[in-house]
């Protein structure tokens, strides 16, 4: 991972992980996450927004920006954006399955931070 990621550019903390077991298929999966005020808030929906993500919201009230990617070339990408924090996931190669890997991550990390 060469430079910042968006989340590290307001703050915050990425993390670089690979599948264990499967260091040799080539699945990256980059977690963020990233305190979130007013301040910084429409910078990075704006952000998101240039990204071309597709735009929704989960039952708690979190806006969310996403694509399910392919296989090949497009990464799966899910941003949950919260009033107070943001959290995402990009997993290469992408995909339906790798998609619903990264909701599923991010959800998890809501849980764990907010307990």
């Amino acid at each position: 991972m060469e430079g910042q990621t968006p989340e590290e550019l307001v703050g915050g903390l990425s993390c670089l992980y690979a599948i264990p077991g499967e260091v040799d298929t080539g699945i990256n999966i980059i977690l963020g996450t990233a305190l979130v005020d007013d301040a910084i808030r429409p910078t990075v929906i704006d952000d998101l927004l240039a990204q071309q993500l597709n735009v929704g919201q989960t039952a708690d009230g979190a806006l969310t920006y996403w694509k399910w990617g392919d296989e090949v070339i497009v990464p799966a990408i899910h941003n949950s954006l919260y009033a107070d924090s943001w959290y995402s996931a990009l997993i290469q190669p992408g995909g339906r399955e790798s998609y619903d890997l990264g909701v599923a991550l991010v959800q998890e990390m809501r849980t764990t931070t907010t307990q």
